[in-house]
């Protein structure tokens, strides 16, 4: 049986068309678990910057419970997942890393232009970019991190300069639409998504 808050449905419907998992009949049992079928587990989920999943803040009690059933049932905290979408996390994390030093290095030999970022970081974008895509594994992450760039990079690279880097580059590559976040197919259902 599917966890469920409201009064399950116990004989087969007469209409088709409430046979389908976002029917009337069915949203009436108040399912506990998320359907990325008809839920999307982006507003429901996010992620810390250690791998662990979590419901997201500001939900009503009743998106709460779900989210938090959503987890349980499928032990989405479970130690492997954790560790893999940790590791996810890190490798683009170090990514930035790098780059930001590769900048540094190319700014000592004089003054750079809006194309170095470009240059550098490019292929550090496109990579988390296509990481939130639903084909990929770990795609709610990969959402999530784009979603909360600064939370996931931003606050965790050391110097105020490094800082300033990073986040020029993110202007550069997502708010002025080089790889905007509008248009990612987050709807797609998936299972890599609640992973």
């Amino acid at each position: 049986h599917f966890p469920i808050e409201g009064t399950p449905v116990d004989s087969p419907q007469q209409s088709r068309l409430e046979w389908h998992a976002d029917s009337h009949s069915f949203l009436a049992e108040k399912p506990l678990l998320l359907n990325p079928e008809i839920d999307h587990p982006e507003q429901y989920l996010q992620f810390d910057t250690n791998g662990r999943i979590y419901p997201k803040d500001g939900l009503s009690t009743h998106q709460t419970k779900r989210a938090e059933t959503t987890i349980q049932v499928f032990n989405q905290n479970r130690q492997p997942l954790v560790l893999a979408r940790k590791a996810k996390i890190d490798f683009f994390l170090n990514n930035f890393k790098i780059q930001i030093l590769n900048y540094l290095k190319n700014q000592e030999k004089g003054p750079l232009d809006h194309s170095i970022f470009k240059i550098l970081f490019e292929s550090a974008f496109t990579g988390l970019r296509q990481s939130a895509k639903p084909e990929s594994d770990y795609s709610l992450l990969g959402l999530n991190m784009l979603d909360n760039f600064n939370a996931f990079f931003t606050d965790r690279i050391s110097g105020e300069k490094n800082q300033q880097i990073l986040t020029r580059a993110y202007e550069i590559f997502i708010k002025q639409s080089h790889f905007p976040i509008e248009g990612t197919p987050v709807d797609s259902p998936q299972q890599s998504r609640l992973e």
